[in-house]
């Protein structure tokens, strides 16, 4: 099997839900005051002149830019009433495991300049289109849609070192492909992709707690507060999520996909998987054999 960068192990559990998606002009008197953001938003003026204010910062955003907003933050908006906004907004829901927002994870770019990109305006505005008219699979596609649009705009956050040097928790400009965590803190992003690298090895409570040198005491309580989980517990959770991934593409005994995400008793592995999943390992591997004709 390939080798998966940290980050991309994290990202094969991202669950997405798109909560709205519109286009509109706004009215001259729009404003909205400072609130703590509900959820996760894209804004992508056409025309007008504004800008908003993320944890206080002030952002100017032109047309032709994109702004990712992240859920838990403080966050105000504005326009010129003499220039109102057109924009498209897409509210939505990213989280890890179905536990950590997606931008505890990553960092979230400041504005970046798409003008002239075609493809992001097409997604964005293919989202309006498909939340306008609900049509049998609205929220595959929706969510199909929302995918693409984040990994375009998040690659060129990356391309670009001064949106990664700018997005809060990144201490120094990363090389391509090397995307600083953060989390609360900056520590629970940090541990994320501890565990993501070395979620085959021997982990204690001790190991992570030693990442962001707290105790592990009190390591433990912030990382339950975070993401509804004891840090033991999401290790486990995370190895049977990347089990279930070799399962479903590997023909790999279930004895050598238990060591390779850090079970050394396979025993031990197929009483964690099946209390999770409900199924055991050897169960699930061949049910996904019959379905994809492997059997």
């Amino acid at each position: 099997m390939a080798r998966m960068p940290a980050l991309d192990h994290l990202l094969t559990t991202l669950q997405l839900r798109v909560d709205v998606a519109s286009r509109a002009q706004l009215h001259a008197g729009w404003s909205v005051g400072e609130h703590e953001l509900p959820c996760n938003k894209i804004y992508f003026p056409y025309k007008g002149a504004g800008g908003y204010t993320l944890d206080g910062v002030r952002h100017e955003l032109a047309p032709g830019q994109v702004a990712l907003l992240p859920i838990h933050h403080a966050n105000a908006c504005w326009h010129d009433p003499e220039q109102p906004y057109e924009k498209i907004w897409i509210h939505f829901e990213a989280r890890v495991m179905g536990l950590v927002d997606l931008f505890e994870v990553i960092p979230c770019p400041p504005p970046l300049d798409c003008r002239g990109d075609e493809d992001l305006r097409r997604m964005l505005e293919a989202m309006v289109a498909e939340y306008r008219a609900p049509t049998p699979y609205q929220t595959l596609a929706l969510n199909g849609l929302l995918a693409q649009a984040l990994a375009r705009i998040l690659r060129k956050a990356e391309a670009q070192p001064a949106a990664r040097a700018a997005g809060k928790g990144a201490a120094k400009a990363a090389a391509p492909g090397d995307v600083v965590l953060r989390g609360p803190g900056d520590r629970i992003g940090s541990v994320l992709q501890h565990i993501a690298a070395n979620f085959a090895k021997d982990l204690t409570l001790e190991d992570l707690a030693e990442v962001v040198h707290l105790h592990p005491t009190y390591f433990s309580n912030t990382f339950r507060k975070a993401t509804g989980m004891a840090p033991m517990a999401f290790v486990q959770r995370f190895r049977v999520e990347r089990a279930k991934g070799m399962l479903a593409s590997t023909d790999l005994p279930v004895m050598d996909v238990a060591a390779k995400v850090g079970f050394a008793d396979p025993y031990h592995f197929s009483r964690v998987f099946k209390k999770m999943t409900g199924t055991s390992p050897s169960a699930y591997q061949d049910s996904v054999r019959k379905t994809t004709g492997r059997a």
